[in-house]
């Protein structure tokens, strides 16, 4: 399923990265067509983050070239952070220059020893996205993944 909305001025996309290739993840073209679509709406002031299951630089997709199209496809326009999951821990990523995060797992794991379940938490204010983890036996998000200057939307 592909949705996209807009949240006090940043279209947040969500892609699918299932579909018929199963089990390898892939795009097809109906989400790459949506992904361009939602890059033209933003344009190339409003600050557009999208968002999939799998990480871009995956080995498991069908193809090298599914995630080097939506990479294409994202890059005119003005994309601060993709948000990708799958992977179950909170890590940070550089998609061919794309800052992106993985959200870590809201569940302990049965072979894990020690509880890591939480969620990401992020934040824009004016030039600046923080995004860090927050463990859920913590008030508040210790792990900072990203920190940086982001390019300031128009109006």
């Amino acid at each position: 399923v592909n949705r996209a909305e807009v949240v006090d001025g940043v279209r947040f996309v969500a892609f699918s990265s299932a579909s018929l290739q199963d089990p390898n993840p892939s795009f097809g073209e109906e989400t790459l067509e949506f992904l361009k679509a939602q890059v033209a709406a933003a344009g190339t002031q409003q600050l557009l983050i999208p968002g999939c299951h799998h990480p871009l630089d995956s080995g498991e997709f069908a193809s090298r070239y599914d995630a080097d199209r939506v990479l294409d496809a994202l890059r005119p326009a003005n994309v601060p952070l993709v948000l990708v999951g799958h992977g179950h821990i909170a890590r940070k990523y550089d998609f061919a220059g794309l800052d992106g995060v993985m959200g870590g797992s809201t569940f302990q794991a049965a072979n894990q020893r020690v509880n890591n379940s939480g969620y990401g938490v992020g934040h824009i204010s004016g030039d600046r996205l923080v995004y860090a983890y927050k463990l859920a036996a913590l008030d508040a998000a210790t792990t900072r993944l990203i920190d940086k200057k982001i390019a300031p939307q128009a109006g």
